[in-house]
């Protein structure tokens, strides 16, 4: 055994690439600072002969030292044989925000977009345990939840960390052991940051004091890890069908048991969701909630409740855009609305299977767009006006697919049809307007059919 395979941490190394690459060897992204971690983790993926491609981002936040960090990283890439992509960034970007934030949105984009481009299988980084102990501390600090404290993976979707085990003075000695070169980032030594506050000054003062904090902080995990499981297990007893919960089954749970499980429901729904203390705090509402009453959760997520169920949804804020279609447009057919309208001649009989306008009583252009509070139509073989709301309730519409109907407007503002979510039990697609119906008189109709 060489001196190089005798270290743990290459074992450790070793063991992890495993995790991606069940199937053969794979291609990989790889961000490099500069810095030991990155550095050390770029020389091991040379010395196994990883297929990588380097990406380095220069901030140019530290003038002259941020250029020599760039060039240090394309020297040595070129020395060990790796593609290397560098991007300078301008910082004016970050000055209205938070710096750390802004650099690492930048440098995950850049990542993801490389990822994309050079068909690799996965984008690398070089976390390590003092980073995860970060992590972890700076939840729950900020007051996260249980189901928060597990921190970092190493294999998470497509990102992989194979040095998250490992300890920095590990790496650290590796590299000077190895003559492996690296820049130092002074800013890191100024506690500006939360992360360099705790790694700076609270982290040594804890060793001193708390010997073995770091393990127990570590143990974390293992209790986040339970706390999933668990409430995994109760969200198996309350869920009645995908993003739906049994309303009693849920409200006969104590009420403490609420917000982590809504925050679980949410979280394993809902990918990209972020969901604030504050918000899960509302949760005692659930209790005085009406049929279509809701609690709203980020931008554009609402907890709905229907009768006896709470159905996760987008808001009205994610709903579809406003169409204008001219008679030029036709046949217009949209996958997004599912609804697609022809102009035809009038052969003198109703067709169920359609709704059918006379088109010559039409303003053009017609607007397609999703139906409002206030909206009003004159059903067909009604005499007076009708909210929408009203009849999508009388056609046995549930609240939470009500926001999925939509409506046809002639340029003069009056509702021409209204088109539900789904067929009704009576086979209906939708109602139109005793104002445009088709009769004795009509020459050409729109036919609208929801079959896209």
């Amino acid at each position: 055994m060489n001196r190089f395979e005798s270290f743990p941490i290459v074992k450790t190394f070793r063991e992890n690439l495993t995790k991606i690459e069940n199937d053969g060897p794979v291609s990989v992204i790889c961000g490099v600072s500069g810095g030991v971690d990155s550095m050390v983790l770029l020389y091991m993926l040379h010395r196994l002969d990883v297929n990588c491609t380097v990406a380095h981002c220069n901030y140019q936040l530290r003038g002259e030292e941020s250029d020599k960090d760039m060039g240090l990283v394309e020297e040595m890439s070129a020395i060990w044989g790796f593609d290397c992509i560098t991007a300078r960034f301008n910082p004016e970007g970050a000055q209205e925000s938070n710096t750390q934030l802004w650099a690492r949105n930048i440098r995950y984009t850049m990542f993801h977009d490389l990822k994309r481009e050079m068909d690799a299988g996965y984008i690398m980084t070089a976390h390590h345990r003092e980073d995860q102990i970060e992590t972890i501390l700076q939840k729950i600090m900020r007051g996260a939840g249980p189901g928060a404290w597990s921190g970092m993976s190493i294999l998470d979707g497509d990102l992989f960390r194979p040095l998250l085990e490992i300890p920095k003075d590990e790496l650290t000695a590796f590299a000077k052991a190895q003559h492996v070169p690296y820049r130092n980032d002074r800013t890191n030594e100024t506690s500006v940051y939360a992360r360099n506050l705790i790694r700076n000054e609270i982290s040594p003062q804890l060793d001193r004091l708390i010997p073995g904090w770091k393990k127990n902080i570590l143990q974390i995990q293992e209790k986040a890890e339970q706390f999933r499981l668990m409430t995994d297990i109760l969200l198996t007893q309350i869920e009645s069908e995908p993003m739906t919960l049994h309303r009693e089954n849920f409200l006969a749970l104590p009420e403490d048991l609420w917000p982590p499980l809504i925050h679980r429901f949410i979280e394993k729904n809902v990918t990209d969701a972020k969901i604030t203390t504050g918000e899960l705090g509302q949760t005692d509402d659930l209790t005085n909630l009406q049929t279509g009453g809701f609690l709203q959760f980020g931008d554009d997520l609402r907890m709905v409740r229907d009768r006896n169920r709470f159905c996760l949804i987008r808001a009205d804020s994610a709903q579809l855009k406003p169409v204008t279609v001219s008679q030029e447009d036709l046949p217009f057919i949209s996958r997004e609305y599912s609804v697609q309208i022809h102009l035809c001649g009038w052969k003198g009989k109703v067709d169920d299977e359609y709704l059918q306008i006379d088109a010559d009583q039409l303003k053009w252009p017609v607007t397609v767009r999703p139906w409002r509070n206030g909206d009003r139509i004159q059903p067909l073989g009604m005499d007076g006006h009708k909210q929408v709301a009203d009849l999508l309730t009388d056609k046995k519409i549930s609240s939470v697919q009500k926001k999925e109907a939509i409506l046809i407007e002639s340029f003069d503002g009056i509702i021409c049809a209204v088109i539900f979510p789904h067929v009704t039990p009576r086979q209906q697609i939708g109602v139109i307007s005793e104002q445009y119906k088709c009769t004795a008189a009509t020459n050409r109709i729109l036919k609208i059919d929801t079959d896209v």
